[in-house]
């Protein structure tokens, strides 16, 4: 597998043997508290999968999508939220997500749908 990059964007959760995890199979792994810092990360290089809570620390996940997608518009998405509504679920899928998931996340579930994100890199379509 080749050098990919992901940055997971969650002010609130602990994900660092997620990112262990992820570092194992060859991905770079990233950990950002704040949107400014992903939007940083991004403008550094290429972020492959961005995994990002709709709550940050400094904005709104979904405001957060908006400038990544400015700046990289194939960036594969995945939205966690603690607050699931159907309007909120309708506005993140409007997104183009790869997935959308409700906290509690289970790492598992999420690394394997890291690892689809990253092989579907250079497919058209999201995958569900």
């Amino acid at each position: 597998m080749a050098a990919h990059k992901i940055v997971i964007a969650d002010s609130n959760a602990n994900w660092n043997s997620l990112l262990e995890k992820l570092e194992v199979t060859g991905i770079k792994a990233q950990h950002a508290t704040s949107g400014h810092e992903v939007v940083r990360s991004v403008n550094k290089g290429r972020v492959d999968v961005l995994v990002v809570d709709t709550h940050l620390s400094d904005m709104s996940g979904l405001s957060l999508v908006s400038i990544v997608r400015e700046l990289q518009p194939d960036i594969k998405l995945i939205m966690t939220t603690r607050e699931n509504t159907p309007n909120l679920e309708s506005e993140c899928r409007e997104q183009g997500l790869v997935y959308y998931a409700v906290h509690p996340v289970r790492s598992d579930i999420l690394f394997d749908t890291i690892l689809r994100a990253v092989n579907t890199l250079h497919a058209p379509h999201a995958v569900r």
